[in-house]
């Protein structure tokens, strides 16, 4: 029978540099038994103890290096099926703003990360539901700054 699973949260780094939105991947290391060399954004289990924002925080300053300026949830979760495990999976959805130009240390998961213009971050991520939660960053860092935000498919 498939499993529903929820607890697992999906976070997009964005900074803003000359005010334009730039968002960050990673790639997942050749060595990593799931999804090896996959195009993502930061993705991590809810421990027990925590909240989804809980989790997102820590994850990203464990898959980084550094500590983000602000978390914003997303109404709507992220979606997805694991055919190999059988579970849909319906993940919280955060953006989390990290401010300068600070150096990106990975941890052992990912060997190396980037940051994109939102175009080329959709045409990187290889999950639709990775590229799904960035097309919802893209249009509320539009609503945010009145930009507007079509032709980011």
């Amino acid at each position: 029978m498939t499993r529903l699973r929820t607890d697992i949260v999906q976070v997009h780094p964005f900074r803003v540099v000359g005010g334009r939105l730039e968002c960050l991947v990673l790639h997942r290391s050749a060595a990593e038994p799931d999804y090896p060399d996959a195009w993502q954004v930061i993705t991590g289990a809810i421990e027990p103890q925590e909240t989804a924002s809980e989790a997102a925080l820590r994850e990203v300053i464990e898959e980084t290096g550094i500590v983000p300026v602000s978390l914003v949830p997303f109404e709507v979760p992220s979606s997805y099926y694991l055919p190999d495990r059988d579970q849909i999976v319906l993940s919280p959805t955060f953006a989390c703003r990290i401010d300068g130009e600070g150096a990106i240390v990975l941890c052992d998961e990912h060997d190396r990360g980037e940051w994109l213009d939102p175009s080329a971050a959709l045409g990187r991520l290889t999950f639709q539901a990775h590229r799904d939660g960035t097309r919802a960053l893209i249009e509320w860092w539009g609503r945010q700054n009145h930009v507007q935000t079509a032709g980011h498919d």
